[in-house]
């Protein structure tokens, strides 16, 4: 950390009091003065909790869409998108071009 004086990003798990766990991100960072002295570590701990578990819902949807894709590969179908969610067609077509 001597380089820098700071890192972030680092993520992990705690436990509340209460005994749950919890996503936590760990920033830390050097307060020098001006002559360069370290003074003190300012910590920032982050519940990211509710993200990651948003994360892992989003890659079990696309694993599952992936899935849905092979078995569904040589099999004439046909469905309809609403312009709603995609309302560029050509985003559209990229998306499913990389599934499919």
């Amino acid at each position: 950390m001597h380089k820098r004086d700071a890192f972030s990003g680092f993520e992990t798990y705690a436990y509340r009091k209460d005994g749950s766990r919890i996503c936590i991100s760990e920033s830390v960072r050097a307060i020098r003065d001006k002559d360069g002295k370290l003074l003190y570590y300012r910590v920032k701990i982050e519940d990211i909790s509710a993200r990651k578990k948003a994360e892992e819902a989003l890659f079990e949807s696309e694993r599952n869409l992936r899935l849905w894709a092979i078995e569904a590969k040589g099999t004439k179908m046909s469905f309809s998108i609403s312009l709603k969610i995609f309302p560029n067609p050509i985003t559209c077509s990229r998306i499913f071009s990389r599934i499919l």
